[in-house]
């Protein structure tokens, strides 16, 4: 897929942060200094400048409950306290929408024994709204074309 067809996607439909472009977007708006450290070792200033421009030019950013805890329980792993930037991540996190899908709809659903919960929400909520998934993870983005969801991986931003 080409850069002009997710520009088209995210205008039109939006798009979903996974995890890890979740925690590079709140990293990267408290200090560009932090990207590098730790949980965003493998993660870089120049893929934080792409996912802005994503923000920008999408009609909407979706998130799901599950990546808000699983950016939760990474961000305090950073080596900064990210409380002492609070006011920053709120006005940040305001600005999503967040999409929640009911869990019996997950217990019945046969992909999660093989995803886990929060990538198949976040499958679910990508084929629901048909906006694209950012995400870090290989095996999710290898997997969502697969059930007619556009992925990109921020890997590939850099």
């Amino acid at each position: 897929m080409q850069d002009k067809d997710f520009y088209k996607i995210i205008g039109e439909y939006g798009l979903l942060l996974d995890t890890s472009p979740l925690l590079l977007l709140t990293v990267g708006f408290m200090g560009v200094e932090f990207i590098g450290l730790k949980r965003t070792a493998c993660l870089s200033e120049e893929q934080f400048i792409a996912m802005q421009k994503l923000i920008e030019n999408s009609r909407k950013v979706l998130i799901s409950p599950h990546t808000l805890a699983e950016w939760s329980n990474l961000s305090v792993q950073m080596p900064f306290n990210p409380m002492e930037h609070i006011g920053t991540i709120i006005e940040l996190l305001s600005k999503f929408s967040e999409i929640y899908i009911p869990k019996d709809e997950l217990l019945h659903d046969s992909l999660l024994q093989s995803m886990g919960v929060t990538d198949l929400v976040n499958l679910k909520i990508c084929k629901k709204h048909k906006c694209l998934m950012v995400t870090g993870d290989n095996k999710l983005t290898n997997i969502a074309p697969k059930h007619n969801v556009y992925a990109l991986n921020i890997n590939w931003l850099s």
